[in-house]
């Protein structure tokens, strides 16, 4: 069994070259703060899988991880489980590989819907002129509810005034990338409720899923105080 405890650069992880199945949220620190996303691999020998959303059609290639890039340990503590989350990953993100496709487009949004907005094929189903869309932390924990592990409670999640600025000044930067009718959109519905990468990065770090806001905040300033180590205290 594995015991997830704390965070591992990415070129020191045993399991990259491995050729074991693992599933693992990555979590790298940017100019803008943290930025996160899924890597996995399903079936020995085969090459670990990254998966990366920045708003407009995921990223899907070989990881090639440095020692920036950090993998939250390795989630998921049950073989069986984890293989079939794998596999379920695998399957979906193959509908990503054609980048000209784009009814694969996911809008990006500072607003955290409560609603998943993908259906059943990994298409968007929100209304990006409503505001919908995703970042990048809702977006992996979106494609992990939908391969059956979920990771986060998002009904859970509370308003913080500084995660309203933050939705607030991300927005204005955004203005010239996304349509004149979303960013109002998105404007009216700032509330304060983010999900940060920081958060799901930690819950990655937890057996005791879906985990609520309570435990995520605290378990998520851990990472900004130490650095890429943290660990569940529920657990």
């Amino acid at each position: 069994e594995i015991v997830p405890t704390r965070t591992t650069a990415a070129g020191e992880c045993p399991m990259i070259g491995s050729g074991e199945t693992f599933v693992a949220v990555l979590i790298q620190p940017s100019g803008r703060g943290y930025h996160v996303g899924l890597v996995y691999r399903h079936g020995a020998m085969s090459d670990a899988i990254a998966v990366d959303f920045i708003g407009g059609p995921p990223h899907v290639g070989v990881f090639r991880g440095d020692r920036n890039t950090y993998l939250a340990s390795v989630i998921i503590p049950d073989p069986h489980l984890r293989a079939a989350v794998a596999s379920t990953l695998g399957a979906f993100l193959e509908l990503y590989r054609d980048e000209n496709d784009k009814s694969r487009n996911v809008p990006y949004s500072v607003h955290m819907s409560k609603e998943l907005h993908f259906d059943d094929l990994l298409r968007f189903t929100g209304n990006e002129s409503n505001g919908d869309g995703m970042t990048c932390t809702t977006f992996v924990a979106g494609l992990l509810q939908m391969s059956a592990y979920p990771i986060v409670d998002l009904s859970t999640w509370e308003s913080r005034p500084d995660d309203a600025a933050w939705q607030k000044n991300y927005l204005a930067k955004l203005r010239h990338h996304i349509l004149a009718g979303a960013f109002e959109a998105q404007e009216r519905r700032i509330d304060g409720r983010r999900l940060r990468p920081q958060e799901l990065a930690a819950a990655a770090a937890c057996a005791c899923v879906p985990v609520g806001f309570d435990l995520a905040a605290r378990i998520g300033v851990l990472l900004d105080l130490t650095g890429p180590v943290y660990f569940c205290p529920e657990c």
